[in-house]
């Protein structure tokens, strides 16, 4: 402990006993400000407590959705120019902006969905192995590896795309 704070508590001990044994009426407003002192902290934490609990149950109910990750959903989902796009099995639609892009955006840009692909791959593999999975139907089993064909030839399809731009290039 550094020796200031030592002698800064003795110092207040001091001051306080001096305080007791030579001013006795003073007991008495001493004790009541370091009641009322306590209390009024342990109010102000536990309003803190109420409010950060409030405030997640808000933030819960609304959604966490920021700024910087709403801007960043609207411009992938609005491409500048006309979209060549992979149609999955759900009818969602990947866009790639291949008009007007140079070879290396190309490139980059199939780069980026292959890694992307790969991660939902990653993440359908990891389900396949938990108790949830175990769970499914029939059917649901059959989606599932229907889902998860589709993802892989995906990859497949667009990998070879940028091997064949590869190697044209």
């Amino acid at each position: 402990m550094n020796p200031r704070i030592f002698y800064a508590v003795a110092l207040g001990a001091a001051v306080v006993a001096a305080l007791f044994a030579f001013l006795p009426a003073l007991r008495h407003v001493i004790w009541l400000g370091l009641f009322w002192g306590i209390v009024a902290v342990s109010v102000i934490a536990v309003l803190g407590v109420i409010v950060n609990i409030v405030s997640v149950m808000f933030s819960m109910y609304t959604g966490y959705s920021s700024a910087e990750q709403t801007d960043k959903v609207e411009r992938r989902a609005s491409p500048p120019v006309a979209p060549c796009a992979v149609k999955a099995t759900t009818d969602n639609v990947l866009p790639f902006s291949l008009a007007a892009a140079t070879g290396e955006e190309v490139v980059e840009q199939r780069l980026d969905a292959i890694g992307q692909l790969y991660r939902v791959e990653r993440a359908l593999s990891n389900l396949q192995s938990s108790r949830v999975f175990q769970a499914f139907s029939d059917t649901q089993k059959y989606e599932y590896y229907q889902v998860l064909g589709d993802i892989r030839s995906l990859i497949r399809e667009i990998s070879k795309q940028s091997v064949e731009s590869k190697v044209a290039s």
